[in-house]
């Protein structure tokens, strides 16, 4: 098992448009061989600062 994070500061007012980016990325993901399973997290403390994380 490997997981790789990657973490994101987004410009204020794109969050919407990095969200709904991510989404997609991570849909098209799931046919990928050997990817289990990714997530975004998003920092309830600072609204731009995002996490997506992959197995």
């Amino acid at each position: 098992m490997v997981t790789i994070g990657m973490n994101y500061k987004v410009i204020p007012g794109k969050e919407e448009t990095f969200e709904k980016a991510c989404t997609g990325v991570i849909e098209a993901m799931a046919g990928i061989e050997g990817q289990k399973e990714s997530f975004l997290y998003k920092d309830v403390n600072y609204g731009q600062s995002y996490l997506i994380a992959s197995e």
